[in-house]
C-alpha cells in the first residue's frame, strides 16, 4: 500500500503554472519579494525541472513573478546547465 496519495495535477495550464509557481516560492520558504538571487536561481531551477517553461508564454509570466527581465530569467537557466557541464 502507499503511504501517500498522489499528487493531484490540474487540467488547466494557467492553473497549473500558477501551482509552480506558488511550489517555487514554498520551496524556497519566503516570498518573492525577499528573495535574493541565488533563492530566485533555485525557484527557475526548480520551475524548468517541472517543465513550466514548455507552457506557452510562461516565461512572461514567471519573469514577472520573480520581478526579473525574460533575459534574467534565462540567464539563471543557461548559468546552472553550464554549472552541470564543467
Amino acid at each position: 500500500m502507499r503511504s501517500s496519495e498522489p499528487e493531484k495535477i490540474t487540467p488547466h495550464v494557467g492553473e497549473l503554472l500558477d501551482e509552480l509557481l506558488w511550489k517555487s516560492t514554498e520551496l524556497i520558504g519566503k516570498p518573492v519579494h525577499l528573495m535574493n538571487k541565488e533563492d530566485k536561481q533555485r525557484a527557475i531551477r526548480y520551475l524548468n525541472s517541472k517543465g513550466a517553461l514548455l507552457i506557452t508564454k510562461s516565461g512572461d509570466k514567471i519573469a514577472k513573478y520573480f520581478g526579473i527581465s525574460k533575459f534574467t530569467l534565462y540567464s539563471y537557466i543557461d548559468t546552472k546547465e553550464e554549472e552541470n557541464h564543467d
